[in-house]
C-alpha cells in the first residue's frame, strides 16, 4: 500500500520547481476584500451621481480603503481558524 504526503516548499525548490510568491490563502483574502470594496465604491459614486452630489475621489478612496481593510481583517481571522 502506498501513501502520499504533501511536499514542503523546500523539497519542491530542491527538485527544481518554482513556487508561487503568494499563497492561495493570501490571494483569497485579497479577492474577498478588494472586489466588494470596489463594488461599494462604484455604488457610492453612482448614488452620489443620482442625487447630484459630486463625491471627491479621496472620499471614495477612503471608503474603499476602510471597507477593504475591514474585510481583509475579517477574512484573515476566518481563514486563520481553518
Amino acid at each position: 500500500m502506498t501513501t502520499a504526503s504533501p511536499a514542503t516548499s523546500g523539497v519542491i525548490r530542491a527538485a527544481g520547481a518554482r513556487t508561487s510568491v503568494l499563497s492561495d490563502r493570501t490571494i483569497g483574502i485579497l479577492v474577498i476584500s478588494l472586489v466588494p470594496a470596489l463594488i461599494w465604491m462604484g455604488l457610492i459614486a453612482a448614488g452620489g451621481w443620482l442625487i447630484g452630489a459630486d463625491i471627491p475621489f479621496y472620499a471614495l478612496a477612503m471608503c474603499g480603503l476602510g471597507i477593504g481593510l475591514f474585510l481583509a481583517v475579517v477574512g484573515a481571522a476566518v481563514t486563520a481558524r481553518s
